[in-house]
């Protein structure tokens, strides 16, 4: 039984894995594409997730998220059309202040938000080709806020992506991650499931784990509402 009170303490159990992807918060400004520094998006524009030939279309889709010991929380994505994976998404979270409830982000093909403000993207790929196919193996290493996520990933057999949610059609490539994370000199155990939605040409996570010693802090996301744009 994970044990309670390190949970509550753990700097890593409060912050998650999806906060190391994603950010560990959504900050109340608001951040575009055109707000990327020259130097980061051109660092950018060379990462292979970002190719014009897997444009991503515009799309809405709500998300529930339950985290270990915490409530659900469910929050809305507006996805404006991307010629090349870096999108435009406006956030709609109605468990924040009414000042912060909707907030623009940029997200980089799913995978994580860019901060407009840094010179680098913090994202390092190993053999990643897109469109993710079966059998694919490859690296992801994300570092941000002190953190340093190093995941090994393999593709699995495609599935219908109705699984997901039954508005989505076609298939996803399910992916199996195992990995860990350094932080503040610890090695964590950082394991968790990529999917790649063939009709949005985009990175979804469903679960991620971080083993902190005295426990597993669990993120599940489940698709509840989805439209085409």
């Amino acid at each position: 039984m994970v044990n309670r009170l390190c949970l509550r303490l753990h700097p890593v159990a409060k912050a998650g894995l999806g906060a190391l992807l994603m950010g560990s918060a959504l900050l109340a400004r608001a951040e575009t594409i055109a707000e990327i520094k020259p130097e980061q998006l051109a660092e950018i524009r060379r990462l292979p997730v970002i190719t014009p030939e897997l444009p991503t279309p515009a799309f809405r889709w709500s998300l529930e998220t339950s985290r270990s010991f915490r409530g659900k929380r469910t929050t809305t994505e507006t996805w404006q059309p991307s010629a090349n994976g870096l999108a435009q998404v406006t956030i709609e979270d109605p468990s924040r202040s009414a000042g912060d409830r909707v907030i623009e982000r940029v997200s980089l093909r799913g995978l994580m938000y860019v901060r407009t403000g840094e010179q680098k993207s913090g994202v390092q790929f190993s053999n990643l080709r897109l469109p993710i196919q079966p059998g694919d193996k490859f690296t992801v290493t994300i570092s941000r806020e002190g953190r340093t996520i190093t995941k090994r990933c393999v593709a699995a057999e495609r599935e219908l992506a109705s699984k997901l949610h039954p508005a989505i059609p076609g298939n996803y490539v399910p992916i199996d991650c195992v990995g860990e994370m350094q932080y503040r000199g610890m090695n964590l155990k950082a394991d968790g499931d990529f999917a790649w939605i063939e009709a949005l040409n985009l990175i979804f996570f469903p679960t991620e784990s971080v083993d902190y010693g005295a426990g597993t802090f669990v993120q599940r996301v489940r698709i509840s509402a989805f439209q085409l744009r």
